[in-house]
């Protein structure tokens, strides 16, 4: 019998402690905005509540005890918290990054089973979007610059896809295309301002064959015409004439200069 006893002694001043230690609890991640509103909820909640206290990290946020004729609220959650006296939610109203950190609920001077971490962010800025093009290359590189931090992230649409990332190379277009930047973090997004319209110019063509032979054949007529010129104003010079006068000889003297031009260039 007393082995019996000192067998149940044993199991009690040992293995419940163990596992009231070992009681599972869960963790739950949330965000909110700056000047924003969230609601803590304590999980699960018995049918019947005689005291809560919530608790920021190691301090108390709020309490009440079936006593008090209304909650209490502590430090930086005067003011701008509220328990629900229907579901002991915790109501916080004008979110700052001091109330960053763990929450939970002592339900009836149990230890809490719960904890929310809570993270207060800020808004994004809108993004800025850049481009690299080179003439030689088909494609173009699209780059999303925005004020990061380990919560940020980038998506490029255009409408019909989806990229998660801040680069895009795309393919150049001969027709309209709208690239938009989606920057966001878990409790607010900013899109790249505007609308981009043929945002991805075509390449600039190459001069080809054609191109080179055009160029050639109007230099070697300018070359011609100058020597042209060079030839009349001669046979002109030794006839006591200027170019200006041709337009004001008569017929026989233009002739006769013309004569002496394919004489000149003949030799003779």
């Amino acid at each position: 019998m007393a082995v019996g006893m000192g067998g149940a002694m044993l199991f009690y001043q040992v293995f419940v402690p163990l596992l009231l230690v070992a009681t599972p609890s869960s963790s739950e991640e949330k965000f909110g905005l700056t000047g924003g509103f969230i609601v803590l909820q304590a999980k699960p909640m018995p049918k019947n509540v005689s005291n809560i206290i919530w608790k920021h990290n190691k301090d108390k946020a709020a309490e009440w005890f079936d006593v008090d004729d209304a909650p209490t609220y502590y430090n930086i959650f005067k003011d701008v918290t509220t328990l629900n006296m229907q579901t002991w939610a915790l109501n916080i109203s004008n979110l700052q990054p001091h109330f960053s950190g763990k929450y939970s609920a002592e339900v009836n001077n149990k230890d809490p089973t719960q904890f929310v971490t809570l993270t207060v962010l800020g808004p994004v800025l809108k993004p800025e979007i850049s481009m690299d093009c080179i003439d030689t290359k088909p494609n173009c590189t699209l780059t999303c610059q925005g004020k990061e931090d380990k919560y940020t992230k980038y998506t490029w649409a255009d409408g019909t896809k989806e990229w998660s990332e801040s680069k895009l190379t795309v393919e150049r277009k001969d027709h309209d295309v709208i690239y938009t930047c989606n920057f966001s973090n878990p409790v607010d997004w900013a899109s790249s301002p505007g609308t981009v319209k043929k945002y991805v110019p075509p390449p600039s063509p190459s001069p080809g064959p054609g191109t080179a032979i055009a160029v050639v054949v109007v230099v070697v007529l300018l070359l011609i015409a100058a020597l042209i010129i060079v030839r009349l104003w001669q046979v002109l010079k030794r006839k006591g004439k200027s170019l200006t006068d041709l337009w004001t000889m008569s017929s026989q003297d233009r002739t006769d200069i013309w004569r002496s031009y394919i004489s000149c260039n003949n030799g003779n």
